[in-house]
């Protein structure tokens, strides 16, 4: 397989698991602060303006649905960088 190839794979894979992580954090984060919602509440806050909504709600989305994508993708990185040398036998 070729290095392009390649790549674009990795990029494909990362980008799926990276789409995955978010959707299940967000739907732990929506349950856990608005318990059930029928699709027309949740059709309607998509399409109401965000003007009145408390900062706090806003850190809280970002710490609980933001957050565990960035430390994916840190993890994700380091995994990548490190394993490759080491099966490589190049050690850590």
């Amino acid at each position: 397989m070729s290095f392009d190839k390649k790549m674009l794979l990795i990029f494909f894979k990362f980008a799926c698991i990276s789409v995955i992580v978010f959707v299940v954090a967000l739907g732990r984060w929506t349950k856990r602060n608005f318990g059930d919602l029928s699709y027309e509440q949740i059709i309607f806050h998509i399409k109401a303006p965000i003007n009145g909504v408390p900062i706090f709600t806003v850190l809280d989305f970002i710490k609980d649905c933001i957050l565990p994508i960035l430390v994916f993708c840190f993890l994700f990185y380091l995994l990548k960088k490190y394993c490759n040398k080491w099966l490589a036998g190049g050690g850590v």
